[in-house]
């Protein structure tokens, strides 16, 4: 597979003052585990005087969402293609650059705008009418033209100018991922996942409380000083039930689950479609 030059790529880390306590941890993991990237920028509100190896720090000013702040960093970036993920996302095994860029090579090819580095299952991608790449093993073509959050904050490594074009207005995390999909239609944009595992990391957060998984690494492995609550056993299985039917179960059984949660007093910031 064709390859591209390292400083195609950049990396963004976008975070804020509030998740402020998982930046050493997430930098250590991110410098021992994937440290031939492209340059990196964590990308926060508050200005802060904090120094870390290899990243750059942004800051896009007090009160600034996250839009404004992937703004900042691209305004420091000079990259064609950004890696963007959350900084709750934490490397725990090793990134090997060259299949970060042999992504990018796949991208170059099929004119990808947005690509996400976090797999799926072949059953589900075939369900909503995803194809694998003829050429490159491993790659999915997925189709955006239904549905939500085929475009997501996992981890993924973006088009410059797509990325910049979805930034037009001020929004929280949660409204920012759910204009995502929409917009891409709108845009016209061609979209992908890789199920390669290229990018392998621990989701450590949730509604601000630390993930059951996680608490058990961060007890293996003391990288973390911060005093975040864990979630609870019945309140992290309510979160994976909730996704596992939005995965499993065909759509419109789906909608009528959710018109019934969102009666119930249930919140989604997806629209019921």
């Amino acid at each position: 597979m064709d390859t591209v030059r390292k400083t195609d790529y950049e990396m963004i880390i976008c975070t804020c003052e509030k998740f402020s306590d998982l930046w050493d941890a997430n930098i250590l993991l991110l410098n021992r585990n994937f440290p031939e990237r492209g340059k990196t920028f964590l990308a926060t509100d508050f200005p802060t005087g904090r120094i870390f190896e290899k990243v750059t720090v942004v800051s896009a000013g007090e009160g600034a969402k996250i839009t404004g702040r992937i703004s900042a960093a691209l305004s420091e970036s000079s990259a064609e293609y950004i890696l963007l993920c959350l900084e709750d996302y934490f490397l725990t095994e090793p990134v090997e650059d060259r299949k970060i860029r042999e992504a990018i090579g796949f991208m170059e090819e099929e004119k990808i705008d947005y690509l996400r580095l976090y797999g799926a299952s072949e059953k589900y991608l075939r369900r909503e009418g995803a194809r694998e790449s003829g050429k490159y093993k491993g790659f999915w073509l997925r189709n955006i033209s239904e549905g939500s959050y085929k475009i997501s904050l996992y981890p993924g490594i973006w088009r410059r100018d797509f990325l910049l074009s979805t930034l037009g207005k001020e929004l929280d995390p949660w409204e920012y991922e759910v204009s995502l999909t929409e917009y891409a239609r709108s845009f016209g944009a061609k979209c992908a996942i890789s199920c390669r595992g290229e990018f392998p990391f621990l989701d450590v957060i949730r509604k601000g409380k630390i993930l059951r998984k996680a608490a058990r690494y961060f007890q293996k492995n003391p990288i973390y000083s911060g005093n975040r609550e864990k979630t609870g056993f019945f309140e992290e299985f309510l979160l994976d039930f909730r996704t596992s039917l939005r995965r499993n179960l065909p759509a419109p059984l789906f909608l009528i689950l959710k018109y019934i949660m969102m009666k119930l007093g249930m919140k989604f910031y997806s629209p019921l479609e």
